[in-house]
């Protein structure tokens, strides 16, 4: 026995078979215990080794029966010989009906549902156990694509079966994982960019709104222009109103200049007036 299963079954707790003593008792500790087989791996072990640790956990009751039996060669036997004792009649056909109709769910492990099929297997008493385990793993298996896999295998035993099972389910965690942490990747690259933009903003007093903000984000930008009827600018802005006030501003000066040159005239007329007057006086 290899040093994996023995670390397998140093972590596993063996059923306990105390109080074993009727039909109803036996089929659950037995069911039990085949359950421990299948998880620690000892399917395959020798007969001799599968019964000694059968004994070591049973109960006194059923120790007290192995005593009185003929000797055992095989699990199987015992089985048979204990179900025979307890008076349990395990229909094969009901068993062999919930076998043949298993699917692995959706969510199932490939360990499980193989876990699954071995304890049924074992109910129905099968000949050729291995073999149809195989078929069954074929058959319920979900993924479609490893289920080609599968039947385009020459020789395909319940070993290599199981391995290219759980291969295929962890090759598609490995994909979900990569995924998940690509997005993660570049969720943080798009924050990290959109931080720097913030920083390296430029905040700008803006000719089409007459406020300050940053480059692109003018709110101008799309609006008509209530003066001229363009658009991306404010009325408040307009180039055209710029002109208007230009010329208004113009023709105001224009008119003050007039009136001061005509206040400039009067008054230099007036003192030419004076001037002509006093001479001619002083003539007389």
């Amino acid at each position: 026995m290899g040093e994996k299963v023995q670390k397998v079954i140093q972590g596993l707790q063996l059923p306990v078979g105390q109080g074993v003593c009727d039909a109803e008792s036996w089929n659950r500790f037995r069911q039990s215990f085949e359950i421990y087989l299948t998880a620690a791996g000892l399917e395959d072990e020798k007969e001799e080794r599968k019964i000694a640790i059968f004994l070591s956990c049973v109960g006194d009751d059923v120790l007290d029966v192995y005593n009185g039996l003929e000797k055992i060669k095989s699990w199987k036997e015992l089985e048979t010989k204990l179900d025979e004792h307890f008076g349990t009649k395990t229909n094969t056909v009901i068993n062999s009906y919930k076998f043949f109709n298993m699917r692995q769910q959706p969510d199932e492990s490939v360990e499980h549902f193989v876990a699954k099929l071995k304890i049924a297997a074992k109910l129905c008493k099968f000949e050729d156990e291995k073999r149809l385990v195989r078929d069954m793993i074929v058959i319920g298996i979900c993924d479609m694509s490893v289920k080609e896999r599968l039947l385009r295998e020459t020789d395909l035993d319940l070993e290599n079966a199981i391995k290219i099972c759980k291969a295929a389910e962890e090759s598609r965690k490995q994909v979900k994982e990569f995924e998940a942490n690509e997005k993660e990747h570049v969720s943080f690259i798009k924050q990290g960019r959109s931080k720097e933009n913030r920083k390296t903003s430029k905040v700008i007093k803006c000719d089409k709104c007459g406020k300050e903000h940053e480059l692109r984000s003018c709110p101008a930008f799309g609006r008509k222009c209530l003066l001229c009827s363009r658009y991306n600018h404010f009325a408040v802005m307009c180039r055209l109103k710029n002109r208007m006030e230009t010329k208004a501003t113009g023709k105001e000066n224009y008119k003050k200049r007039i009136n001061v040159v005509q206040q400039n005239d009067s008054d230099s007329s007036s003192e030419d007036y004076v001037v002509d007057t006093a001479n001619k006086c002083s003539q007389y």
